[in-house]
């Protein structure tokens, strides 16, 4: 009797067991692919001033969707992303340049290209560059010396070189000139009259000097037009 319906049971189990493997959907769905990212190159920086420069990039190929924005982006850290400054280039693949805006003087910047798809956005390879100081640099310059214009910031006038920065304060005895753009042609001769130091060019313009030496380079600022 215990066989019997031991036997019974067994039976029972193994169609609840047929019953619902045959209700059991089979999963016929693909499974989804992780999307494909942009790929864009950075191009090299062609032109710097005070504030602003020009740059660029390719977008090579779009990935698994289109691309949608493209540009550069750049920051005063390394690492720049879309989420502070950016220009926006079109979309597609292809080059663009692109112009970086909102910079000062003397400052370091970090810049590289972006593409953006639906899947997310990619950077290509990052550069640096500092932009101008606030000085214009004239050339030829006697004696091997070249000038550089001191220009008004923050009550002092001010001159950045590639030797470190000169800070004079303002004199009232003086008539500044700060906004001179230089001697057209360059300085075609130095003369020293008491302790100021003058020089000359184009029509024989003076302009008064100050001599600065850093290290071993001996460089003139324009410190006002006389």
């Amino acid at each position: 009797m215990r066989k019997a319906v031991f036997i019974i049971i067994l039976l029972i189990g193994n169609l609840i067991i047929a019953f619902t493997g045959c209700n059991k959907k089979k999963d016929t769905s693909t499974p989804q692919q992780a999307p494909i990212l942009p790929t864009v190159s950075t191009s090299t920086i062609s032109w710097i001033n005070q504030t602003t420069a020009i740059c660029g990039g390719t977008v090579l190929s779009e990935g698994s969707s289109p691309v949608t924005a493209r540009g550069v982006c750049w920051d005063m850290i390394p690492g720049p992303t879309i989420l502070k400054g950016v220009s926006n280039n079109g979309s597609g693949v292809g080059t663009y340049t692109s112009q970086i805006w909102g910079l000062y003087p003397g400052m370091t910047c970090y810049v590289r290209a972006y593409a953006t798809n639906a899947g997310g956005t990619t950077y290509g390879a990052e550069y640096s560059f500092t932009t101008l100081g606030y000085w214009t640099r004239v050339t030829p310059v006697s004696n091997s010396l070249t000038a550089y214009f001191l220009h008004y910031k923050n009550s002092k006038l001010l001159a950045v070189t590639p030797f470190g920065s000169v800070i004079a304060s303002i004199d009232s005895g003086y008539s500044w000139n700060p906004s001179s753009t230089g001697i057209t042609g360059g300085v075609s001769f130095l003369s020293e009259y008491g302790t100021k130091l003058f020089a000359g060019g184009n029509g024989g313009f003076l302009f008064q000097m100050i001599m600065v030496i850093f290290g071993r380079q001996r460089i003139l600022v324009l410190v006002h037009q006389h």
